[in-house]
């Protein structure tokens, strides 16, 4: 086990993340076996308080709702990258593949009609002329044009 000074970690920093609270007064290296016995059998240093406790998890709980907004920009695919990788695999001439990936966009944003375009022209190309009229009538509902 590697003592905590060659962790790179200064040790107060240690006892703040595991015990929320300060080192004994005595500073850094003072004898491990003391510090950590007066640890647990008695309170020392600088404790916690609730209040301070509270607006550190408040910090926590917005940080990880700007995370979830900021999602898609940390390789969360949106309607649009679905919407792309459809067209790719529909020029690949992969179009069930290509469809696919359209519902897919359709699923995330049903009012892309770019998705509901292309789905269109790739269910055209494999002979499913019912299929594609619907999405492409679907497509020109929500104000796509060429």
């Amino acid at each position: 086990m590697q003592p905590a000074g060659d962790s790179g970690i200064p040790e107060s920093v240690l006892w703040f993340l595991f015990l929320g609270t300060y080192p004994p007064i005595g500073g850094e290296g003072s004898g491990e076996g003391q510090i950590a016995a007066s640890a647990i059998s008695q309170p020392v240093g600088k404790r916690i308080s609730f209040q301070h406790f509270s607006e550190s998890m408040k910090r926590i709980l917005i940080a990880l709702i700007v995370l979830l907004l900021a999602g898609p920009a940390f390789g969360q695919q949106t309607a649009a990258y679905w919407c792309n990788k459809g067209l790719a695999l529909g020029k690949q001439v992969k179009y069930d593949e290509s469809i696919k990936a359209y519902d897919e966009a359709i699923r995330l944003n049903p009012k892309l009609a770019a998705a509901w375009n292309g789905k269109g022209c790739a269910l055209q190309s494999l002979g499913r002329f019912a299929d594609a009229d619907a999405a492409l009538a679907k497509a020109k509902e929500l104000g796509y044009s060429r």
